[in-house]
C-alpha cells in the first residue's frame, strides 16, 4: 500500500490532528506520575503517525522520539520539528538498554499487527521500560456494536479486533504488574431513568476507543513517591471541599435569612388580603340588605297602590259618581267661562235627567209628577229637545218666553250661590 493513501486515509476518517490531540489529554494523569519519577525522561511513540502525541508529551517536558514504517508520516512529523524515525519498532526497541525508557506508547498499531508480534511488542517494551514506566496501547473498542460491527473494518490494513480483556491479559502476561483498562472518547452515559432505546443508541456510539495502561513494578521510592502524590491529592480536594462546604454553608444561610424574610411578607400579604375580603364581604352583606328593605319598601308601595288603585275602580264604578257626572261637568264647564255656561247646563240637566230615569221606581213616580205638573213637563220635553205640547190649549209665546227665562234665571242663580259644592262634586 502506497504511503500516501494511508496518509489521505487518516485526515479523512481519523479525525482533524487538532481533535486527535485533545482527545489524548486524557492519558495524561497517568503520564504526570512518570514525569515525576523521570524529570525529562525519554517518550518513545511506536507507529508515531502524524505525530499528536508527541507533540504533547513534548510539551509535558519529555523527550520525544516517533517511530513509523510510513516515510510519509515521518516527513508530516519533521514538517513539525519533531524527532521522529523511519523504521522498524522491535529494530529500534532492541537498540535501548533494558531499563532506560520512561514511557512507550502505540496508538492505534496493536489491530495492525499479528498476535504473536503484538505480544513480542509488549515483552520489549517491559524490559526498556524503567520501574514504574508506563506502556500505553490504545485500540478500537468492539465492545462498541458501531465499532465492531463496521467501522474496524474500513481500514484496510485492520487485522483484528482486541476486546479489552484480552489486552489487558496480554499486559499481565508480558510482565506488567498494573494493567488498566481506560474507555475512551464518545458520548457521555445516559441516565439512570433513559429509555431503553436511548441507551441502545448510546450503545452504539459509546467509548468507540479503550487505552491499555500497564505499569513496570515500581520501587519502594517510587511507591513512597506515589503515595505522597495521592495524599497530596486527596488532601487538596478535601480542602477545597471545605472550601465549598463553607460557601455553601454561607449560600444556605443567606437562603434561610432570604425566605424567612419572604414568608413574613407572604404572611403579611395574605393578612392584607384577608382584611381586603372582609371589607369587601361587608360591603356586599350591607349591599344585600339595603336591597331587601328596597325591595321591601316597594312591596309596600306597590300593595297601597293596589289598594288605591281598586277605590279608584270602584268609585268609578259607583252609582253616585255616575250621578254625579253631569254637575262635576257643569262646574268644569262654569269655570271656562259665561259664554258657554247655558248650553254646557242643559247638556248636563239632560244627562242627569237620563240617569235618574234609569233608577228603578223613579220613572212611575216621576211619570205621576209630570201628569200633575204640566210646567215640569214642558221643562223636561225643552231638555230632550222635543216640541212642546200644551194641555188644554196652546200657550201663548209670551207666557213660553217668560216660563223660560224665569226657569234659566232660577238655575243661574242657584249655581251661582254654591260654585264650591259643585266643584267638589266633580272632584
Amino acid at each position: 500500500m502506497q504511503d500516501d493513501f494511508y496518509l489521505r486515509f487518516e485526515e479523512r476518517f481519523r479525525g482533524a490532528p487538532e481533535e486527535i490531540k485533545q482527545r489524548l489529554h486524557a492519558y495524561l494523569p497517568t503520564t504526570a506520575q512518570v514525569q515525576a519519577f523521570y524529570p525529562g525522561g525519554l517518550a518513545i511513540d511506536v507507529g508515531c503517525g502524524r505525530g499528536e502525541w508527541l507533540e504533547l508529551m513534548q510539551e509535558q517536558g519529555f523527550e520525544v522520539l516517533g517511530i513509523d514504517t510510513n516515510v510519509d508520516m515521518i516527513a508530516s512529523c519533521h514538517a513539525k520539528g519533531l524527532n521522529a524515525e523511519c523504521a522498524d519498532a522491535f529494530e529500534k526497541l532492541a537498540t535501548f538498554e533494558t531499563d532506560s525508557v520512561a514511557l512507550v506508547s502505540g496508538f492505534h498499531i496493536a489491530e495492525h499487527l499479528p498476535f504473536d508480534t503484538l505480544m513480542g511488542l509488549m515483552q520489549e517494551a517491559h524490559r526498556v521500560l524503567k520501574p514504574g514506566g508506563l506502556l500505553i496501547l490504545e485500540t478500537p473498542n468492539p465492545e462498541n456494536l458501531n465499532v465492531g460491527l463496521w467501522t474496524f473494518y474500513m481500514d484496510p490494513t485492520h487485522r483484528h479486533p482486541i476486546p479489552p480483556l484480552l489486552m489487558q491479559f496480554l499486559g499481565e502476561e508480558a510482565g506488567f504488574a498494573d494493567n488498566q483498562i481506560l474507555k475512551l472518547n464518545g458520548p457521555a452515559a445516559p441516565e439512570e431513568h433513559s429509555s431503553p432505546l436511548a441507551r441502545v443508541a448510546w450503545s452504539l456510539s459509546a467509548h468507540p476507543d479503550y487505552g491499555l495502561v500497564a505499569q513496570k513494578q515500581r520501587t519502594e521510592q517510587q511507591a513512597a513517591l506515589i503515595h505522597h502524590l495521592t495524599r497530596n491529592d486527596l488532601e487538596r480536594p478535601l480542602q477545597q471541599i471545605n472550601i465549598e462546604l463553607e460557601q455553601l454553608q454561607r449560600e444556605w444561610e443567606q437562603l434561610h435569612d432570604e425566605n424567612g424574610r419572604l414568608k413574613a411578607q407572604l404572611k403579611q400579604d395574605v393578612e392584607a388580603a384577608k382584611a381586603r375580603t372582609a371589607a369587601v364581604e361587608e360591603h356586599y352583606h350591607a349591599a344585600r340588605r339595603e336591597l331587601h328593605d328596597t325591595q321591601s319598601r316597594l312591596h309596600t308601595l306597590e300593595d297601597k297602590a293596589d289598594k288605591v288603585y281598586q277605590q279608584l275602580l270602584s268609585t268609578h264604578a259607583s252609582l253616585s259618581w255616575r250621578i254625579t257626572a253631569p254637575l262635576r261637568f257643569t262646574s268644569r264647564v262654569i269655570r271656562k267661562g259665561p259664554g258657554k255656561a247655558k248650553a254646557a247646563v242643559l247638556k248636563a240637566l239632560r244627562l242627569m235627567l237620563r240617569l235618574i230615569i234609569r233608577i228603578p221606581g223613579v220613572q212611575p213616580a216621576g211619570q205621576r209628577l209630570l201628569d200633575r205638573a204640566p210646567g215640569l213637563r214642558r221643562f223636561k220635553q225643552r231638555l230632550e229637545g222635543q216640541p212642546v205640547v200644551a194641555h188644554g190649549g196652546h200657550a201663548s209665546a209670551t207666557y213660553q218666553n217668560e216660563q223660560r227665562r224665569r226657569i234659566t234665571s232660577d238655575l243661574e242663580q242657584r249655581l251661582g250661590q254654591h260654585p264650591e259644592k259643585h266643584q267638589e262634586g266633580d272632584q
